[in-house]
């Protein structure tokens, strides 16, 4: 799979590209006390995700999931790190580990679209998007590193 990749610097350790989805705040915020990496269903299938994934992967680094409010889509809510994928005929099951809010006051808006290269425009209700990764997200300290199962073999149970 050819994929493009940013010119810009990237946060260290994380991919160019990550993927931003919608939650709700509830969902999220049980997802983030929980302190476990969540099972996340999304009805939607993430081919490009998969792909991306399994570059960075090779690449030794983490491919970070962005959520924005579902009620509020212009709200960026946390964001957390790639660590199973499944994509099959019903959507895609996947797993994210350090879940986590994303300090200050980000918008969606300030997301970069991998296709257009163009900002997420006000209104934007997509339930994904495959974005640049933006430069607000702080670097986990080091030696904290998920366990990413290898995207060839990586498989989800059901979530929760």
């Amino acid at each position: 799979m050819k994929t493009r990749t940013s010119k810009k610097p990237t946060c260290s350790g994380l991919a160019p590209f990550c993927v931003y989805t919608i939650v709700s705040t509830e969902r999220f915020e049980e997802a983030r006390l929980a302190g476990e990496p969540w099972r996340f269903k999304e009805a939607r299938r993430w081919a490009t995700a998969a792909g991306l994934w399994a570059d960075a992967f090779d690449q030794g680094l983490e491919m970070a999931v962005l959520f924005g409010n579902a009620a509020h889509c212009s709200c960026l809510v946390g964001w957390g790190v790639l660590a199973g994928l499944n994509v099959a005929d019903d959507g895609t099951r996947c797993i994210i580990s350090d879940i986590r809010a994303i300090p200050g006051n980000h918008k969606t808006q300030e997301l970069v679209l991998r296709s257009t290269g163009d900002r997420i425009a006000p209104g934007f209700i997509k339930p994904y998007a495959i974005c640049e990764t933006p430069a607000f997200l702080a670097r986990r300290t080091p030696g904290r590193r998920g366990k990413s199962q290898n995207p060839s073999v990586a498989s989800c149970a059901a979530p929760r």
